[in-house]
Formats: C-alpha cells, structure tokens, sequence
C-alpha cells in the first residue's frame, strides 16, 4: 500500500515528492510544533491537525508547489472552547453538526465542538449573512459572535483537513479516515531535512494520515 499512495500523490498536478513518515519520527515531529506554538506570544495556536495525524497508522510528507489545489474548506480559524460534547444530550446544536462540516458557526472534530468566531478565507467572492471584519483579505472574524462570550479566550485551531485524492484507495486497502494538515515552518524544515526533500521555499508540505 505504501508504494501505491507515494506513487498516486507524487503523479498529483502540482506534486514535486512524497515520502512516508516513520513512526519513530512523530515524537520529535510533534515536539517542534509543540515549541513553535509555544514561542507564540499574541493569541494561542493549537495544531489538532498534526496530533490527530500522529495517531495514524500510516503518514505521509507531501512536497507541493503553487500549482497544487487549494484546500477543500479553512486551513485556521479562530475558535472558543464549549463545554459541549455533540453526543450530549444537552448539546442540540453542535450535536447537528458533522464531522467534517464547515459550513456552520460550530467546527465538530471528532465529537469535540468549537465556537467558530473567525476563519480564513477560501473563496474570496464568498458572501457572507452576518457582519464580518478582517484582519486581511485572507482571515475574516465574526464580531458579534464573540461578544455573546466574551469572557472566554478565543485561540486559533488547525484542523485535520480531507485529502480527497486518496479517497480512490479506501476500498481496496480498507483505509477509514484519511486527514491532512500543514505543518509549522519549524515542522517543515526537519521534515524536509530529514527526508532529504527540496529546500524552495515556493514549495509547501503537507502531512497525510490514513487509519486502517
């Protein structure tokens, strides 16, 4: 299966490598993200994209280039914690929200629900039904969503993303979930130096994760 999916990532339009990662490289992997976040000052960041990943059977390092398509739905949003749990009972709203849906003012991650009050912007012609304001043309926030819990700090949340163009293999290798997230440029570059990948700072990386 291993060869099978570097093979299909790197024929990808924009593709430049692919190569798995180790499981005995996630620790330190893991530890860099955890330091970048860490030397953040200003708002809290939270990858739960690459500590989701990090559990999965298989990982791969995706090289791109500008070439490659856009992510499917926010890379980052800004997001309050809730004390919700979408299988409660007490929780009909968030408990209506999918997996994966990103079309709502709740982000539901495997059961956890976040308050979205900010994300970036995927479709810069996307109308949207609420007041907004902008830090840039690339992240949008939602103010009067924040005001209705403002005294809970908002931070900002990777999360793991689909990767579609895997989707193909799902049947024949009995893979489940497959996610994708981009890492810090702390992660990036021992990605890249450990797995001798090209050093053009136009590329970008990508890691992937299938559970079987």
């Amino acid at each position: 299966m291993e060869n099978e999916i570097k093979s299909l990532l790197c024929s990808l339009p924009g593709a430049v490598a692919a190569a798995r990662v180790q499981k005995e490289d996630l620790p330190g992997i893991l530890k860099e993200e955890t330091e970048y976040e860490e030397d953040i000052n200003l708002i809290k960041l939270v990858n739960l994209g690459i500590r989701k990943i990090a559990l999965c059977e298989y990982v791969f390092v995706f090289l791109k280039d500008g070439t490659f398509r856009r992510p499917p739905s926010p890379t980052v949003y800004l997001v309050e914690d809730t004390d919700w749990n979408s299988d409660s009972d007490e929780n009909p709203v968030c408990a209506g929200v999918k997996s994966g849906n990103f079309e709502t003012e709740y982000l539901n991650i495997d059961g956890l629900c976040y308050h979205i009050v900010g994300e970036e912007v995927i479709d810069l012609n996307k109308k949207y039904r609420e007041k907004t304001s902008s830090f840039n043309k690339e992240f949008v926030l939602f103010p009067e969503r924040r005001r209705k819990t403002k005294r809970i700090p908002a931070y900002f949340l990777i999360p793991p993303l689909p990767f579609p163009e895997l989707d193909s293999l799902r049947n024949a290798h009995k893979i489940g979930k497959i996610m994708s997230v981009s890492p810090s440029s702390r992660c990036d570059a021992v990605l890249r130096e450990k797995y001798n990948l090209s050093k053009n700072p136009e590329n970008g990386t990508i890691l992937i994760g299938l559970e079987t």
